[in-house]
């Protein structure tokens, strides 16, 4: 098959699958975040009602579809693996998986899947090496160095209810500021792209391409700043995908003890940890749904592949 340069290395940097965007994909993608929205309002008026326990469900659920929408669009899940997702896990090691599979678990699958796909991807910049662009190659391999020992910090995280009110406050803030940090990375990723030797990047990404079974039309016109306008909402995406996968170790447990009542917990009143955060956790979930929606129907995503 023949791919398109901006699409191929945009492919490349994001990761995920070199299929075209299709309308089933984009509208699943909609559909998780409309429904996550639609969770997180309800769960607003729940919790304005007094309905502790129930406006926890809900809010847990919302956080859940929220993950799934931003691992579909990554193409780290799929609606239905085909032939496109063996090319994935040849190139990360893993293949994805359908929402379901996953269940009401967010963190431990997705940190499972990454431990998984961080030696491949070492293993891919390893190959880029030889060329000319070496320095940021190295960059992006201790990059992915230094992401392996976040996982394994992420591993050693406790995965359960947090118990105090203050611990809770602490995550929310940690949380707020990573949000708020967002539009600075996309300043930075933006200054870093500008310093790219263009012709030396397309001929690696070519090259490495080319050995993935891709035939490459190197005749092909290729706007860099269309490669850039394409990465950086992805940038976004992945960013949010590792914020969400922190939010999932203490939102996760949300699901057994609301809805099994034999399941100890502490009780669900206005003392109850996470009811005195819901406005913060909800503030949070919120600008992630914003700044999701806002990636997702950026419009390089929508025209990327076609």
């Amino acid at each position: 098959m023949t791919a398109s340069l901006n699409h191929l290395i945009g492919g490349l940097l994001r990761g995920s699958t070199m299929a075209k965007n299709n309308k089933s994909k984009d509208k699943a993608i909609d559909d998780w975040l409309s429904k996550s929205t639609s969770n997180l309002k309800s769960a607003k008026i729940l919790y304005d009602g007094g309905q502790w326990e129930d406006c926890l469900s809900l809010l847990q659920q919302s956080h859940e579809k929220l993950f799934k929408a931003l691992q579909l669009s990554l193409g780290r899940m799929t609606l239905k693996q085909t032939k496109a997702d063996l090319r994935v896990q040849k190139m990360l090691g893993f293949l994805p998986r359908e929402p379901r599979a996953y269940r009401h678990r967010t963190t431990m699958p997705l940190i499972s899947d990454m431990e998984t796909a961080a030696p491949f991807i070492e293993n891919f910049l390893m190959r880029m090496k030889g060329s000319d662009l070496r320095p940021q190659i190295e960059g992006f391999i201790e990059g992915v160095r230094n992401s392996r020992k976040r996982l394994q910090e992420l591993k050693k995280k406790p995965f359960g209810l947090i118990k105090t009110t203050e611990q809770l406050e602490t995550e929310v803030k940690v949380a707020e500021d990573i949000l708020n940090l967002l539009d600075q990375l996309e300043t930075v990723a933006k200054e870093t792209a500008a310093k790219f030797d263009t012709a030396e990047l397309l001929r690696t990404a070519a090259s490495v391409a080319n050995s993935l079974g891709y035939k490459v039309d190197m005749s092909e016109t290729v706007s860099v700043d269309g490669v850039i306008a394409d990465v950086l909402p992805r940038i976004r995406i992945a960013e949010l995908s590792s914020l969400s996968a922190g939010l999932g170790t203490f939102l996760d447990p949300l699901f057994k003890v609301t809805r099994y009542p034999e399941e100890p917990h502490e009780p669900f009143d206005e003392n109850n940890p996470y009811i005195k955060n819901f406005m913060g956790l909800y503030g949070v979930l919120d600008r992630m749904l914003k700044q999701s929606r806002e990636a997702v129907k950026s419009p390089s995503n929508i025209n990327a592949g076609r």
